[in-house]
């Protein structure tokens, strides 16, 4: 949601008139400040949780180790079907072992 032009100057005006020309700037200030440490506190939140998130492992990658099996022919750890170092087919054994 975004304040237009005339919306500004509409609650400008009815500022002006309820708090008065007087108190008025020394309002705008304090309002200002508190506008400004929310968006530091914010800031900082935010900061907080992309660090939090950096030291939290993906499933994918704790889910890789399961899902790998060791080629009998050359001792490799794969993750597909076939074994990319020597071409191997996964054995049958893990194959029916994965569709129970």
């Amino acid at each position: 949601m975004r304040i237009g032009f005339w919306e500004l100057i509409v609650i400008l005006i009815v500022a002006l008139l309820v708090i008065g020309p007087d108190k008025l700037p020394e309002t705008m200030r304090e309002l200002g400040k508190g506008l400004r440490a929310m968006q530091n506190a914010a800031g900082k939140l935010s900061d907080s949780i992309s660090l939090d998130d950096d030291d939290v492992q993906p499933k994918k990658e704790t889910m890789a180790k399961k899902d790998t099996w060791i080629c009998p022919k050359c001792g490799e750890r794969n993750t597909g079907h076939f074994c990319a170092n020597c071409g191997t087919a996964k054995p049958v054994a893990d194959v029916k072992e994965e569709s129970l």
